[in-house]
């Protein structure tokens, strides 16, 4: 059975009274314990130094009204309790260190009494869920008859509501945006418009979230922040999962999923996060659909009704609709989760964070190896250089990203990170980068790192093309032939050779220093 349980901070003025006339007036963490229509199990007496004998009354006093209350005294920071940060902060140590188990109890956070300033923090801390639970108000009304406990009322904390948002340095909202973003300065418009739709859903649904996006992006890291923040904020009371869904084979998927010792079984009132749900079953996806909208689904190996109790994540590398369009994947299911469904833009398309990201990831190096490592001013520039430009492709974005930054890192024994570092990283990844090893090769013989460094993608992409059937031609003629084989049906007189001469003139480039076999 659920308990009802009330946060109350006691009241210097309308919580006082140590003689027996105190029962001739309303006081509101007594009153609110006679009320017949809200059952407290447990009253929660938040106090400051300099209030034990107010406290000890008024916990009596609970006693005696409602016997089956109990009642928890916890003392509060010698604080002024008028100074707004020194009250947040030490109702936000009480939160965090409080056992909520909002999955068992209705927590009630009371805002009739404390000071103007504990109530406004008391309001922000129930609305970012650090106090999982709803804000309930009394009064005492005009004309109490002796005796009347007066009236009670919960408080709906829609933003809607709100004449007046809060100030952007205590928003919500904002909070989250941070949390999500992990401590790296993001420049990108489209990346922190995403972070920023994330986090409103966070605030207003349960409903499974939808990451897309390329290898390597971070869908599953963002997956762990948005569990996080939750579990902040208590909604959230289990545990974080994650399954990658191409590394269960078929036969076992129902189990290791929806068996009565499953990953949505032990994970009641936690996050699971789904990776590369294209690979899961169409049994399974119909199965999955079913959980979602009915809320429970039957064990599959036990005659067992398991709620189905989780947040979902799910995470794909590619467009669902060409799989959907192929019959690879159920459009119902498709439907159901594309309502909250986010775009990771690759780190190529996003060069504003480079600068970020750097700093990030050599903090992560840092905390990893208890070493402190810095670019030298010419390397960094030499490095975001390469990084920001359209011809850098980062095919494994932050996968390749963080693993470049670790081994400069790495080779950088006296904690600096020169040009050279940044010269043999730049060569390596443009190597593993190529999908052509002979085009790769053309490439770094014949233009200089800097030229690289300027090529739009796009050109990068065709040039390297263009050398690997130059390489494997006669003559400049055949290579012609061969790269202009359609538009040269279309002229009168074809001139493949000279057509070819003046692309690779564009380059600076000679057919006669182009390597052929």
């Amino acid at each position: 059975m659920r308990q009802t349980v009330v946060i109350n901070i006691l009241s210097e003025n309308l919580d006082r009274g140590l003689k027996p006339s105190r029962w001739e007036r309303w006081r509101p963490s007594v009153d609110l314990c006679r009320h017949e229509d809200l059952l407290i199990d447990r009253m929660v007496l938040l106090y400051r130094p300099g209030q034990e004998k107010l406290i000890a009354q008024v916990e009596g006093d609970i006693a005696l009204v409602s016997p089956e209350t109990l009642t928890e005294c916890h003392l509060l920071a010698a604080e002024d309790p008028n100074q707004l940060g020194m009250v947040y902060q030490g109702l936000l140590r009480f939160a965090a260190a409080y056992p909520f188990s909002p999955a068992e109890t209705d927590y009630y956070v009371h805002t009739t009494t404390g000071t103007q300033v504990e109530q406004l923090c008391l309001l922000k801390l129930t609305d970012s869920r650090h106090f999982p639970g709803r804000l309930l108000q009394s009064q005492a009304g005009s004309a109490l008859p002796y005796g009347d406990p007066g009236e009670w009322s919960v408080i709906n904390l829609d933003s809607s509501n709100l004449t007046q948002r809060p100030s952007k340095a205590t928003d919500v909202h904002d909070d989250i945006c941070d949390e999500l973003r992990g401590g790296i300065e993001v420049e990108s418009k489209s990346y922190t418009d995403t972070i920023s739709q994330i986090a409103t859903v966070c605030l207003a649904t349960h409903d499974p979230i939808f990451l897309t996006g390329p290898m390597g992006i971070g869908k599953s890291e963002l997956a762990r922040r948005i569990y996080q923040t939750q579990k902040n904020r208590r909604k959230l009371t289990s545990d974080f999962h994650e399954v990658d869904c191409a590394t269960i084979p078929g036969e076992r998927a129902y189990a290791e999923l929806f068996g009565a010792q499953g990953i949505f079984s032990q994970s009641q009132g936690g996050l699971v996060y789904l990776d590369d749900i294209a690979s899961l079953s169409l049994p399974c996806q119909a199965l999955l659909l079913r959980s979602i909208e009915q809320g429970h689904f039957r064990a599959v190996d036990e005659n067992l009704q398991i709620p189905f109790d989780v947040q979902l994540i799910l995470g794909a590398r590619t467009d669902l609709r060409l799989a959907v369009r192929n019959g690879h994947f159920r459009e119902d299911l498709w439907l159901k989760i594309a309502s909250w469904r986010f775009d990771l833009s690759p780190l190529c398309e996003r060069p504003d964070d480079i600068t970020g990201n750097i700093d990030y990831a050599l903090r992560l190096h840092m905390k990893s190896v208890g070493r402190r490592v810095q670019f030298n001013p010419e390397a960094r520039t030499l490095f975001e250089t390469f990084a920001k430009s359209p011809a850098t492709s980062w095919k494994g974005n932050f996968r390749d990203f963080n693993a470049a930054i670790t081994r400069m890192a790495t080779f950088a024994s006296l904690g600096k990170i020169n040009r050279e570092h940044v010269r043999q990283e730049i060569k390596r990844l443009k190597y593993v980068w190529t999908g052509s090893p002979a085009a790769n090769v053309e490439l770094s013989q014949l233009l200089d790192p800097q030229q690289l460094t300027e090529l739009d993608r796009f050109d990068l992409v065709q040039l390297a093309d263009v050398l690997a059937v130059c390489r494997e031609s006669r003559s400049l003629s055949a290579a012609g032939r061969l790269l202009y084989a359609e538009s040269r049906k279309r002229k009168r007189r074809p001139n493949d050779a000279d057509r070819l001469r003046k692309y690779l003139a564009k380059f600076d480039l000679d057919w006669n220093a182009i390597p052929h076999r």
